[in-house]
């Protein structure tokens, strides 16, 4: 980390905008870099972005390869707000692959996902071969049979409420029992699994990752966004994770490593049907202080 005087202004901007304090002011006068608070520094860039004279370097961040200028912001409330009236989920797809291009312009958008603590520690498999999503779904479609058997023995059900916590616990009984017990995942009638779907985006991570769940979830917020901006339809699944996690034949067929986790998917192609109204839900558990 260093601070090129020759060209620095002394504005200290980015001082005030380092989130972890690392920058400061000595009795020079000067910017500096704390060397006791170093090893705290997040690689946000919030620093070298602020910077107008590009004097200050962050380890292996350059401005070339690592930045680009700013674009003006042209979107507002009323047409924000328009577009995600206008996102549904989408379990019904066409025949029809997604273009390569497209997936691209998803993970491109992904990257400007914020991090809590690293900002690489998220994996994305994307699954476009027909033959491979087949090939998984008989696995999948066994997790949620056996799930019904596991769930009727009382001491199974007290080691998933305690090994998975009570909203998982909650979401499984409520949730996905109704669904299970009606054979919603056999796989005799139709895919209620991956629906069809002619793609599908997978975020896995090492478990150990400093906040990988919640910057996995926030990926994949910006992909199903960026999908519906591309004329695309999604919902997110949580019915692939946990199957992928039991059978380490389900990561080598998706290529997932098997030290990884999955966090969460979505199914991902061109809506079959187009709806007409925008459900009302309006948010009443707020509290104002």
């Amino acid at each position: 980390m260093k601070i090129n005087y020759q060209i620095c202004q002394n504005c200290r901007l980015c001082v005030q905008v380092c989130p972890s304090k690392i920058l400061s002011v000595n009795e020079n006068k000067q910017t500096y870099f704390k060397e006791e608070r170093k090893h705290i520094c997040l690689e946000c860039g919030h620093c070298m972005a602020v910077c107008s004279t590009q004097a200050i370097t962050v380890n292996s961040m350059t401005y070339e390869k690592d930045f680009e200028q700013i674009p003006e912001n042209n979107i507002n409330y009323p047409e924000f707000i328009n577009f995600l009236k206008t996102r549904r989920s989408v379990r019904e797809f066409k025949n029809k692959p997604v273009e390569k291009e497209k997936l691209q312009q998803i993970i491109e958008a992904i990257s400007t996902a914020p991090f809590g603590a690293e900002n690489d520690d998220i994996s994305i498999s994307i699954i476009t071969e027909k033959s491979v999503i087949k090939k998984s779904l008989p696995l999948m479609s066994k997790f949620y049979r056996d799930l019904k058997k596991w769930f009727k023995n009382p001491m199974i059900r007290y080691i998933i409420k305690k090994k998975e916590g009570i909203e998982t616990f909650n979401t499984i009984k409520n949730h996905l029992m109704p669904m299970i017990n009606l054979n919603h995942y056999d796989l005799s009638s139709y895919n209620a699994i991956t629906r069809d779907a002619p793609a599908i985006i997978i975020f896995h991570s090492k478990p150990d990752a400093e906040e990988h769940t919640e910057d996995a979830h926030i990926c994949n917020t910006i992909a199903m966004l960026t999908a519906h901006s591309l004329g695309l339809g999604t919902t997110i699944i949580g019915l692939i994770g946990p199957a992928v996690n039991k059978f380490p034949e389900l990561k080598d067929l998706f290529k997932i490593p098997q030290e990884n986790k999955v966090i969460t998917s979505i199914i991902i192609g061109y809506p079959k049907y187009k709806y007409l109204y925008s459900v009302k839900r309006n948010r009443q558990k707020v509290t104002w202080i």
